[in-house]
């Protein structure tokens, strides 16, 4: 499911919705910067990596690892677009969804 125009703006239940795989950026309804975003993937649900290897926790290895987030995180973190999504999330749980959309359609 793509929640680009939703994900900070309107409530996503996972598990009531049924979703496998949630897809969303930072820079929409969420308050972060570009370049940031996120996927949901439902648990038990495996995927294939796209891309192998360098990861910050077994860089010395050719291969992901198994374990979960690392099998899904090539490459380094956006450390400054982590703490960026710290402080949106705050802001939202502190305004909440409702007021967020509110202000949207207003």
């Amino acid at each position: 499911m793509d929640a680009a125009q939703t994900a900070g703006a309107l409530p996503i239940d996972v598990e009531a919705m049924k979703i496998d795989l949630l897809a969303f950026p930072g820079h929409k309804a969420l308050a972060r910067s570009f370049r940031t975003g996120g996927l949901y993937i439902r648990e038990g649900l495996e995927l294939d990596t796209l891309r192998e290897g360098g990861t910050g926790s077994q860089s010395e290895h050719e291969r992901q690892p198994e374990f979960l987030p690392d099998r899904y995180e090539p490459g380094s973190h956006n450390a400054l677009g982590i703490a960026g999504w710290k402080a949106g999330l705050e802001f939202i749980l502190e305004k909440g969804v409702g007021m967020i959309r509110a202000h949207e359609e207003n």
